[in-house]
């Protein structure tokens, strides 16, 4: 209960207490005050009606006597007149119902009036001659006091109107900081650490204002240092110092994950960039002078490729830069290392003659699943030739193109395929469990999709950048959408939420988004079992889109997740604005973890991390027993790979 309610109560029974007490001290007072009315009232008319009777009485005078009773009695103010005679036997005698009119029987038993009786001797000179005996009717007295209360409720009821209208807004100024402290701590809770500007002039508010604002400004603080402290560490163990850029470490074993992962392309490049003659450079400009080269050659490569997502990119030597460009097609590939040539080339350090045989670059491309080492051999003989046919050069190779999906050769085979799929809503999904740890409780389904070309399934690393190609994404994206939601309702499904990856296209896509805003909240019970999940690439690319994404879906009750987390080169500082609910760690960071101290230590700093903010930390491709136990003692909140559970077309668990 609310303090607003607790205070209305407290001051409502305070209120009701104090007409209680008022009311009943009211009302008995008039009721003393009629009662001695009714007795004064009935020992007048006892004396005065007497001393009439006197004259009367002594001579008998019986109907004088019954004249002069009507003459009193019938104005209704008496309920009884009775004159008797020395022995008690009644001579006269009037008698009236106690009937009221226009007071409740109820008010009548709960608050009664006493009418005494009142006498008075009739005497004829020193001789008694009888008794009269009057007692007033209480009629008019129970109409008053009726009147009375009537007016005391009406009273007390405007009256407490009139200052539950002021309390209310009395309470509603005073208590408005606390509002405000509410609203504080809740943005808190979503990591928004902001600070109330106005103080409240009483002194235990503002107290409690003042402190509130302390605390969220040393959060912030802490959290601040905490994404420093983590992004420090993870750049000293898999960031080369001069550049910035992934070291040989790092981009082995994420390219190495990458590859192993089925549910990604098959197609991609790697390319090498080799300097020459940088110990000479070195030697006539200085050691500074070669790190800013190597700087500058490694900004040029990287805005070469900035528009190719989940590309991997290191300064793999002291000289030589290395990149891999995942789901790219042959052509895309050429076009990015002629790009890059032609931008390294043309700096002006190296269009000096005496420095005109520096660069060399070599790429080999494959449709194939390889071994990093295997496309590593592939691309440095490509970069020897390049170095064998003169100065300045670049080679490109072609490692087999036989494809999996052999039924699929040209583009036009693609792109009728997707117009099939898309018309006929015939999408095949395959489920994967993410388990908790270390229980290994279902926590959500991974909706990896799959399309058919002939006899064969295709996954959707492979589909999807042909598809993005036709700029198909949002299509499939919707499709994948209104199958998860199909599907859970042929099923009946309830429990777990499923998990629903989009694409950055689809972020970035207006009316794909007002689509998806309007069909969850037709299909209100699925969307909150839903969780949109976008890789990490697309809060560097639209930060801004996914933030008005988040704030539209959420009060729908879908929840949002991050994937591959920990592999691009933003900052984390983004989780402190960004409502997302999960994160995921690459893959990249979980092989071999047991023997890596550097990425337990980075997965456990980023698990505090997404401790202090309220989100619950996922590692994927999960594929040992010693990665699962690794990742349970770090007390990471769940996981999925190929050792826990493989995709499946109908649920697994």
């Amino acid at each position: 209960m609310t303090l607003y309610r607790q205070l209305i109560l407290f001051i409502t029974a305070l209120l009701v207490v104090l007409f209680v007490s008022s009311f009943v001290i009211s009302v008995r007072n008039v009721q003393s005050f009629l009662q001695e009315q009714l007795l004064s009232h009935a020992q007048d008319t006892a004396t005065s009606l007497g001393l009439s009777m006197t004259t009367a009485a002594a001579e008998n005078d019986v109907a004088t006597l019954n004249s002069m009773a009507d003459v009193i009695f019938d104005r209704g103010y008496y309920h009884h007149i009775v004159f008797a005679d020395l022995e008690q036997r009644p001579i006269i005698e009037r008698h009236m119902s106690l009937a009221l009119e226009g007071v409740p029987s109820w008010f009548v038993r709960i608050i009664p009036l006493e009418t005494p009786p009142a006498s008075s001797e009739i005497m004829s000179g020193w001789r008694r001659v009888g008794v009269l005996t009057v007692v007033s009717h209480p009629g008019f007295a129970y109409r008053e006091l009726w009147r009375v209360a009537q007016d005391n409720f009406v009273l007390f009821g405007s009256v407490s109107l009139v200052a539950y209208l002021l309390i209310g807004f009395g309470l509603h100024l005073l208590l408005r900081p606390l509002d405000a402290v509410e609203k504080q701590a809740d943005a808190i809770c979503q990591r928004n650490f902001v600070q109330q500007p106005f103080l409240p002039k009483t002194r235990e508010l503002r107290r409690v204002v003042e402190a509130m604002n302390r605390m969220a400004g040393k959060l912030k603080i802490m959290f601040t240092e905490q994404v420093e402290l983590t992004e420090q560490m993870r750049a000293q163990s898999h960031r080369d110092p001069v550049t910035g850029l992934s070291n040989r470490r790092d981009f082995d074993d994420r390219m190495a994950a990458y590859l192993a992962s089925e549910e990604v392309s098959k197609e991609g490049a790697l390319m090498i960039v080799q300097l020459s003659g940088i110990g000479r450079f070195n030697q006539e400009h200085g050691r500074e002078a070669g790190d800013d080269l190597m700087r500058q050659v490694g900004e040029k490569i990287k805005q070469a490729l900035q528009l190719i997502p989940n590309v991997l990119l290191a300064r793999r030597t002291g000289a030589d830069f290395t990149a891999f460009l995942p789901a790219v097609n042959e052509a895309k590939a050429r076009k990015v290392l002629e790009q890059c040539f032609q931008d390294v080339i043309g700096m002006q350090v190296f269009a000096q003659e005496a420095r005109s045989n520096m660069v060399h670059l070599g790429m080999s491309y494959t449709t194939q699943r390889r071994e990093v080492a295997e496309l590593l051999a592939d691309a440095d003989m490509a970069l020897r030739r390049a170095q064998g046919k003169g100065p300045n050069g670049l080679e490109y190779s072609v490692l087999s193109t036989e494809d999996d999906a052999d039924e699929i050769k040209s583009a036009g085979d693609w792109l009728n395929l997707f117009k099939g799929i898309l018309a006929d809503k015939q999408l095949t999904l395959h489920y994967q469990p993410a388990f908790s740890c270390p229980d290994k409780q279902v926590m959500h389904y991974e909706v990896l999709a799959r399309v058919k070309a002939g006899y064969k399934l295709i996954p959707a690393g492979v589909f999807l950048p042909m598809a993005e190609r036709y700029d198909l994404l949002a299509d499939f994206d919707r499709l994948i959408v209104e199958t998860t939601c199909q599907f859970t309702k042929q099923q009946l499904i309830t429990g777990p939420r499923f998990c629903v990856n989009l694409s950055a296209r689809s972020v970035q896509n207006a009316e794909f988004v007002g689509w998806l805003e309007q069909y969850l909240q037709s299909e209100v019970e699925f969307a909150g079992r839903l969780i949109l999940e976008v890789q990490e690439y697309c809060v560097q690319l639209a930060e801004a889109k996914l933030r008005d994404l988040i704030e539209r879906l959420e009060p729908l009750g879908v929840k949002f997740s991050i994937d591959h987390f920990g592999v691009g080169a933003s900052a984390f500082s983004y989780l402190q604005s960004l409502r997302v609910h999960y994160l995921k760690v690459s893959n990249s960071f979980v092989r071999n973890i047991a023997e890596n101290s550097d990425n337990k230590f980075f997965i456990k700093s980023v698990l505090q991390i997404a401790r202090g903010q309220d989100i619950k930390l996922f590692a994927e491709g999960v594929e040992t027993e010693a990665e699962w136990n690794a990742l349970s003692d770090l007390g990471i909140d769940g996981a999925l790979g190929y050792y826990l559970c493989k995709p499946q077309q109908n649920l697994p668990v």
